[in-house]
């Protein structure tokens, strides 16, 4: 019988995307097109080219499929550059209105001439 485990779901945390597996809550530093993990005994694990993501984490290691990543990735990217470092944040379910609100609240300007389609 196959266990079926959450999907993961990249963020940013610090201008840095971030998977962190739902099981244990081990957190990875990750970046589009390089979020596979294998085990290597001698190191603990090795990043491959890849879009599974699997827990690095000995203990755990639970295989969550396909890292899923925000469709507008590069807009999101865009509008938490205008911020200051400790608030380049976004989670999923956060949209493009919920990015400008927050800027403007960091003290940032709303963007004039970018498009973002949620």
């Amino acid at each position: 019988m196959t266990t079926s485990t959450p999907l993961v779901y990249a963020y940013l945390n610090h201008g840095r995307w971030i998977a962190e597996c739902p099981v244990c809550h081990d957190a990875l530093k990750v970046k589009p097109g390089f979020v596979e993990w294998t085990r290597d005994p001698d190191r603990g694990f090795l990043m491959r080219k890849g879009d599974r993501f699997v827990c690095p984490n000995r203990e755990c290691g639970a295989d969550h499929g396909v890292l899923q990543w925000p469709a507008n990735r590069e807009a999101i990217e865009a509008l938490v550059q205008m911020r200051p470092m400790v608030n380049r944040n976004w989670v999923p379910g956060e949209d493009a209105a919920d990015l400008i609100a927050d800027n403007i609240d960091f003290g940032g300007a709303e963007p004039a001439d970018l498009t973002v389609h949620d």
